[in-house]
């Protein structure tokens, strides 16, 4: 199964938004984000409402920086009405025309009665034609709807429990032509249900006799041009993968070339050239049944000129291919065997890394084999290949940006960083110490992750009360960014109480408790795994807290924290976890590989500023037929060594020959647009 998402990136791609983007807001603007992939967003609605928003029905004004809803009608409506042509600029049109989109915002309901609601809006045609997702307070339960003439029919409901008045959450809509996919607070609810009455329309809030409900940080986000995507051919079809020699075919849950021959492609439906996509990774896993040094699998790119390959014996090599003949650029060693599966990522840096020519990196079950290796082919096309093997394949992913290597950060505060956000912070004796005793003093930016990785550090907490906390910060927002100041924190005191908490537009949430044993002035080691959305907690290596979700936040800033408390921290790492397999619906979002400027990085997750990401689950990617692109593959003359287990040990001849092979490659502009953020 094909799982997408949309990303964002710089501002180099402007000129490019401006040609591929149909319409947004009216008074939208461009904002910049320093993250891959290359494409735009645009933001206008942190603190709604714009000047495009118009009341359908009820009471609706701006409150302390968000937009209130105070009618309490049985369905009080807004909407925004005016959506720009940047093809024709100054020519409006009222919908929102596009066949896919992510819609999210936040929500806050202060009137606790069991039928009040607040939701969102979408494909909204007039007051008696749209559709909604609301969620009530203090009943908990999110309830997918259609209103066609007039008749609501409620398509899904799904039950979180009794959830208190004045709780911030989020709803996300993930709109794909007609299936709608709904996320609360991150968590998959629903899953492409039909939803085929109207294709086009309006996007809005509305309330179901909420009293003072509140909504900020709205925004939808429209899907252009080359996006990640993860398949894990669960639903036994390769998406968009093009075969260009060979027998591939899915079988037990993998992507298979049943011939044996000198070189069989299978392109990715992705093409890094066509819009300068300049950083990019592919994650694959791999299985080679035969066991000779000429029974190779791997990866083809540059349409066809450069090769990543791997023998059962253990050697890696990256070859350039031109005019047949095969150099290779660069051999090692790594951890491989026959029949044995493996995990790979590889990364290249085209165009502007090398005068037009990648820059490629390898790592193998998270271990580095390959740093920037030059003077390979450059062109378009990425694939998998295989020679004088049936190699198998799965969880085949794309994503932009370039591969982090597997301890990608640690901070030993013996350099005199102290990254004091709040409070009072000094790096004496070569730890991170908190001396202000605040109620909330964080320092962070040290570090940065987001999904899948797993953060580690030790902390000592020199007080002894129940309030006296120190903890570990992670996804922490920086100011300025859409969720400034927001955070997930882990935090302990000395009488063994243990918190996971979360800190959203200016309220702090208990998510979960558990205990620990560790009393004051002693060292101990806080472990805080993300695997996916979810959230497990080790203290001294035992296991406090598991698999708690929490998918509010995009990745962000890792560091230290304390509340009330002195404290001392030392020995931060961010881990980036080897890649797991996944099933559609675990509510996990992809997001690429980015960089804070002066910051190691590990954004792998939360959603796309992401983004699973997210990522199972992810953003259900709308059935596409490929475009056909005719693809030049010059296979190389090879001289076959080669042992066939199966037909039996013994030479296979070979064919000096070259080839031309055609294969089919998706192609898309590299435009992903947020409207009224």
């Amino acid at each position: 199964m094909r799982h997408a998402s949309a990303n964002h990136a710089s501002s180099y791609w402007l000129a490019t938004v401006a040609l591929c983007i149909g319409v947004l807001p009216a008074g939208a603007t461009f904002a910049q984000q320093d993250t891959f992939p290359p494409t735009f967003f645009v933001v206008t609605e942190k603190n709604p409402p714009g000047s495009d928003w118009q009341v359908v029905s009820g009471t609706w004004s701006p409150f302390e920086g968000t937009y209130r809803s105070s009618g309490r009608g049985a369905a009080d409506i807004s909407t925004i009405v005016s959506y720009q042509n940047i093809r024709t600029p100054g020519e409006p049109t009222p919908n929102l025309p596009f066949e896919q989109f992510i819609y999210r915002a936040r929500m806050f309901n202060e009137y606790d009665s069991p039928s009040s609601e607040l939701g969102l809006v979408f494909q909204y045609q007039d007051v008696a034609n749209y559709y909604e997702v609301a969620f009530s307070t203090p009943g908990g339960v999110l309830s997918l709807r259609q209103v066609i003439n007039g008749v609501v029919t409620t398509l899904a409901t799904s039950s979180r429990g009794a959830v208190a008045p004045r709780t911030w959450y989020e709803i996300e809509v993930h709109w794909n032509a007609g299936r709608t996919t709904v996320k609360l607070d991150g968590v998959q609810a629903f899953f492409e249900v039909a939803q085929n009455e109207f294709t086009v329309g309006q996007i809005g809030l509305i309330s179901h006799g909420a009293f003072r409900g509140r909504f900020a940080q709205v925004w939808v986000e429209v899907p252009f041009g080359q996006q990640p995507f993860r398949e894990d051919f669960s639903d036994g079809i390769a998406q968009g993968f093009s075969p260009a020699s060979g027998q591939w075919a899915i079988a037990g849950g993998t992507y298979n070339n049943a011939a044996v021959e000198q070189t069989n492609v299978a392109f990715l439906p992705i093409d890094p050239s066509q819009f300068s996509l300049f950083e990019y990774t592919i994650r694959a896993r791999m299985f080679n049944p035969y066991g000779n040094s000429g029974n190779q699998v791997g990866i083809t790119f540059s349409g066809g000129r450069s090769e990543l390959v791997f023998s059962p014996t253990g050697i890696a090599k990256l070859n350039r291919i031109e005019n047949g003949v095969r150099t290779t650029v660069a051999s090692t060693t790594y951890n491989g065997r026959s029949k044995t599966w493996f995990d790979v990522w590889f990364d290249a840096c085209d165009h502007f890394c090398q005068q037009n020519e990648p820059v490629v990196s390898v790592s193998v079950d998270g271990l580095r084999i390959f740093e920037d290796v030059r003077g390979l082919g450059g062109g378009s096309g990425v694939g998998l290949i295989t020679h004088w093997a049936p190699g198998r394949f799965d969880d085949v992913w794309f994503d932009y940006g370039r591969i982090p290597l597997p301890d990608v950060c640690t901070q030993t505060f013996s350099g005199g960083q102290v990254g004091g956000i709040s409070g009072a912070w000094n790096t004496t004796g070569g730890t991170l110490n908190s001396t202000a005793v605040g109620e909330t003093d964080i320092a962070a930016g040290f570090c940065s992750g987001g999904n899948d990785v797993t953060y580690r550090m030790r902390l000592l907490n020199q007080f002894a009360n129940s309030g006296n906390l120190v903890g570990l910060i992670y996804n922490y927002q920086p100011s300025g960014s859409f969720y400034g100041g927001d955070f997930f924190e882990v935090v302990l005191a000395p009488t063994g109480r243990l918190e996971l908490r979360k800190f959203i537009h200016g309220v702090r949430y208990v998510v979960a408790r558990g205990t620990h044993a560790v009393p004051r002035n002693i060292w101990f080691n806080l472990e805080v795994i993300r695997n996916g959305i979810n959230t497990t907690v080790k203290v001294n290596g035992s296991t406090r807290i598991q698999n708690v979700p929490q998918g509010e936040l995009p990745a962000g800033l890792a560091g230290a924290v304390t509340h009330w408390s002195k404290g001392r921290f030392d020995d931060l790492s961010v881990v980036l976890h080897p890649q797991r397999q996944r099933s559609c619906g675990s509510g996990f979002s992809s997001t690429p590989a980015a960089r804070l400027t002066g910051q190691a990085s590990v954004f792998n997750g939360s959603r796309r500023r992401e983004a699973s990401s997210n990522t199972g689950g992810g953003r259900a990617a709308r059935r596409m037929t490929p475009a056909a692109r005719a693809h030049t593959l010059l296979l190389p003359e090879l001289r076959c060594d080669v042992v066939d287990d199966v037909v039996g040990p013994g030479r296979i001849a070979g064919h000096a020959s070259r080839n031309v092979v055609e294969g089919q490659i998706v192609t898309r502009p590299p435009c992903d647009v947020v409207i009224g953020a």
